[in-house]
Order: structure tokens, then C-alpha cells, then sequence
């Protein structure tokens, strides 16, 4: 009898991880871990026509709606609500390009269509950058990452450091909070196109990540490795955010990269798809005039890097004021931003010096470490001085200078679970 319990609670256990993986009445899933998701997906990319690869600002043509039309139709029941704006994501990003070379071309492209949807479910996508996660505070201190601004064509940059040592949580939690990253990024994104009236446009987006900040290892392999295996999801292989989310980047920057890092890059590029080595772009120091090009302005540059967005939170910034000087930093809240406090702190790690706080070129009361209040949607400008003229020694400071939402509705999300 007690066997019996055993093999009835094995086989309803494989039956529920077999319908969240297949979204129950959708297309047959022919994979079931990360090897044979792999095989899967190279099979279906020989050859695949990179040249099908679509302009970010193209509408869709009447074969991509087809396409949208073909693949809505084989999804699971729950998934046939799926909005356009996503659906189209997937039908450029497989459909049209990965499987394009492949006789499976719509059949491929619904099952990852489906899959996605379900993950995306599972996690309560749509409502995740809403949530309190345990620990995010911590996680943010240790990988500060946020939406900086947005470019001169409407689209959405994403920041990043190097990450530190995510190593101190487990892969759920850093599978959560990652995901809870690229949900909040999602909604931006979907936010931009809004505003600016467009349907299924400007929804890539493009990245920058500092490679030298002063705070994390650097580019460490085993960390990547580790953020890696925390995206794996467990009933299909899959990366998350790979597979999951396609179709999605403009360019990626990689700032302040150490130069045997860009001597290496500069090779392996001779050997990458033109379209892909494209959108990968590494700098030392001296990458702002580089950004500006591709219509990345000061306005979406954190402060720390020499802009004057909000630093991403847990970041902080290392202020040097020297002696007989003062320094000032400006921070500019734009309107597209969601965020209803301004949080400001500072600490001083060497000496001390007056500073003033002003918002709006009004004064505010405090002596560095407040929470000033923000109405979304209208711009505000932070200046913050820090006033060392009477000072006979240098003053070096920690400074916080970041935007968060204070109202949070909804608890605790549930976290992906990672490969098994």
C-alpha cells in the first residue's frame, strides 16, 4: 500500500510538471531538460535566413500576420488572449528568423510561443515588478540594475554592473529577481510605445553594462555561469530570458571594459553573424560621446557614470570633494518615470562638508539623507552640493541617489524554479 501511495504521487507529480510544461491542451512539447531543449532549438536553426531579421520601427507586413494568425491559433486556450504587441515578438524572433529555414517553421514557433506564455503565468509576470521579494534590497546592493532612461528614438535602456557575488542567494532567488528585472523592463518598454502611439514598434531595447565597477569582481565566468543555471527552467530546459523573451535587444554597451577584454572581442567578432557582432559594442572609459551616437544622452546615463539619471538602487556612488572646493551633482527625474520618492543618503567615509539639497531650485530641509516626495509624470531636477571650501582636507563620501515607488501593492512572487 505505502508503494502504492509512492507511484500515485510520482506519476500526479509527472502529469502536473508535464501540463505546466505543455500549457495542457497546447502543442506537444519534444523536450524535457536543457539537452534536449538544446538539440531542439538546433535543429530548427539550420538553415535559418538571418537575413529575414526585421527593422525594430518596420510594422508588421501581411506575412508576419498571418504568421501572428497561424501560431495564436495553435496555442493553449489560456494562451489565446496573448496581446499582439507580444505575439508579433515571438513571430519575429522564431518564426521569421531562428526556424525560418525550418519545413516545422509555425509548429516550432508556438510551441516556444506557448511555453513562454505559460512561464510567464507561472511567475505573474505581468504584475511582478509590483512585488515585495524577500531579500531584493540585499540582491540590488549586491547587482544594481535598473531602467535608466530612454533613448532618443523612445526606447528603453537598460542598466547594469558587473555582477557581484550573486553567489550568496540561491538560484531561485536569483532567478526571482532577475525575472522581476525583466518584467519591470517589459512594462517600460510597453510603456514607451504607448506614449508614443505605437503598436508593435521601438520595442527593442538597448543595454549598458559597466564592466568596472569598483564594487564587483568584474566580468567573473563563474558568476555568469551561476545567473546562467538560475534562468534554466526546470520542466523544459529553456532560458528564460533567452527563449522566453525574444526578440528584444537594440545594442548592448559594455563600459569601462578592460582592454585585453576588447582585444579578445575584437577577434572573436571575425567569426560572429554581422547582424549579431552588430549590436555588441565594448569601450574603456571613454564611451559617452559613443552612446550619444546611438542616442543615449546624459538624461539616461546614471550619475555615477557622468549622467544625470538616478543611480540604480543599492548603487553607491564614491564622491570625492577636494579641499577648498565644492561639487555639485544634478539628478533629473524624467517624466516617464514611475517612481514616487527620491531617496537620497550620504555617508562620510573620510571628514565631512555642508550639503544642500534643492528640488525644483527649492531648498530642502536635512543634512543629505532624506526621501523627497515625487509626482509621476512631471520632471524634477535634484541638485545636490556638497560644499567643502572651508575644508583644510579632502572629504569622500558614500552617496545614494536613487527613485523608488514607496507604494507596493501585492505580496511576495512566486520564484522560477531552476534546473534540477
Amino acid at each position: 500500500f505505502p508503494a502504492l501511495i509512492t507511484i500515485r504521487s510520482i506519476f500526479a507529480r509527472w502529469i502536473k510538471m508535464s501540463d505546466e510544461a505543455t500549457g495542457g491542451d497546447g502543442p506537444p512539447v519534444p523536450f524535457h531538460d536543457e539537452e534536449t531543449f538544446k538539440a531542439w532549438m538546433s535543429a530548427g536553426n539550420k538553415n535559418s535566413k538571418k537575413s529575414n531579421a526585421v527593422d525594430d520601427f518596420a510594422e508588421p507586413d501581411e506575412v508576419e500576420l498571418e504568421m501572428m494568425r497561424v501560431v495564436r491559433s495553435k496555442l493553449s486556450k489560456e494562451n489565446q488572449d496573448v496581446d499582439d504587441q507580444t505575439l508579433n515578438r515571438f513571430i519575429r524572433g522564431y518564426g521569421k528568423l531562428h526556424f525560418s529555414g525550418s519545413d516545422s517553421n509555425m509548429e516550432r514557433t508556438a510551441i516556444i510561443t506557448n511555453l513562454a506564455l505559460n512561464w510567464r503565468r507561472e511567475v505573474d509576470f505581468k504584475n511582478l515588478p509590483d512585488k515585495t521579494l524577500p531579500k531584493r534590497e540585499l540582491f540590488s546592493e549586491t547587482w544594481p540594475t535598473c531602467v535608466c532612461g530612454v533613448s532618443e528614438d523612445k526606447r528603453a535602456v537598460w542598466f547594469a554592473t558587473a555582477p557581484g557575488d550573486i553567489k550568496k542567494f540561491t538560484l531561485e532567488e536569483v532567478g526571482a529577481f532577475h525575472t522581476q528585472d525583466m518584467a519591470t523592463l517589459t512594462r517600460v518598454k510597453h510603456e514607451c510605445a504607448a506614449r508614443d502611439n505605437r503598436a508593435f514598434t521601438g520595442l527593442h531595447h538597448f543595454v549598458i553594462l559597466d564592466a568596472g565597477w569598483e564594487d564587483s569582481p568584474g566580468i567573473d565566468r563563474g558568476i555568469l555561469k551561476y545567473l546562467k543555471q538560475s534562468l534554466i527552467h526546470r520542466c523544459t530546459g529553456a532560458n528564460t530570458t533567452q527563449h522566453y523573451q525574444p526578440d528584444a535587444l537594440a545594442k548592448a554597451f559594455v563600459v569601462n571594459t578592460p582592454f585585453i577584454y576588447r582585444a579578445l572581442f575584437s577577434f572573436a567578432k571575425l567569426f560572429l553573424e554581422a547582424t549579431t557582432a552588430a549590436k555588441f559594442n565594448l569601450y574603456g572609459s571613454d564611451f559617452v560621446s559613443a552612446l550619444a551616437e546611438s542616442g543615449i544622452s546624459a538624461e539616461a546615463l546614471p550619475m555615477y557614470l557622468g549622467g544625470v539619471a538616478p543611480n540604480p538602487p543599492g548603487l553607491r556612488q564614491k564622491v570625492k570633494v577636494a579641499s577648498g572646493k565644492k561639487e555639485v551633482l544634478k539628478c533629473s527625474i524624467e517624466t516617464w518615470q514611475t517612481a514616487d520618492t527620491f531617496v537620497c543618503g550620504t555617508t562620510f567615509t573620510r571628514g565631512e562638508c555642508d550639503v544642500t539639497i534643492t528640488l525644483n531650485d527649492k531648498s530642502v530641509p536635512g543634512k543629505g539623507s532624506v526621501d523627497l516626495p515625487l509626482t509621476p509624470g512631471e520632471k524634477t531636477i535634484v541638485t545636490l552640493t556638497f560644499d567643502n571650501t572651508q575644508g583644510a582636507h579632502r572629504v569622500d563620501i558614500d552617496l545614494i541617489a536613487t527613485v523608488a515607488r514607496r507604494t507596493i501593492v501585492g505580496d511576495a512572487a512566486p520564484a522560477p524554479a531552476p534546473a534540477e
